[in-house]
């Protein structure tokens, strides 16, 4: 698989797993999903070691971002897509406006990857996806430019 078509597919199933959350509880908690050079998936969820403790995004970010770095450092993953469920601001026509959106960040080993938002509206009950917006990524998991 080339490296697009690895980015392509995670993001595309990162983005279908966040819906069918959204769908089922209203939202979901950041994950991330991994591949391997064969193509193998990893779902990667935060790791706490108090399951009472209330929910801390911060907290479950930094688990999940840990432990890919570790999957990258060790030679496991070759593309990764990290998705949050995020408010995010969008302008267009010279207009601000907020909407919730599914935010994936997705990189390569080989090449440079990008943050997608996937804006979202719920509709009787059903997360309806919207309009796909991509910028750069602010941060690589791979390292380099």
């Amino acid at each position: 698989m080339s490296p697009d078509e690895a980015m392509k597919s995670v993001l595309e199933r990162s983005a279908e797993t966040a819906l069918d959350f959204i769908d089922k509880r209203g939202h979901f908690l950041p994950f991330a999903l991994g591949l391997d050079a064969e193509s193998e998936s990893y779902w990667i969820m935060a790791e706490t070691s108090d399951a009472e403790a209330p929910y801390n995004p911060d907290e479950w970010a930094a688990s999940i971002e840990a432990q890919v770095r570790n999957m990258i450092a060790d030679g496991t993953l070759q593309v990764v897509a990290f998705a949050e469920d995020v408010m995010a601001t969008f302008q267009e026509d010279g207009k601000r406006f907020q909407m919730r959106a599914v935010r994936i960040d997705v990189d390569h080993a080989e090449k440079a990857g990008q943050r997608a938002h996937l804006t979202f509206e719920i509709r009787e009950a059903k997360a309806e996806p919207g309009q796909l917006f991509y910028m750069d990524l602010p941060s690589r998991f791979f390292g380099g430019p």
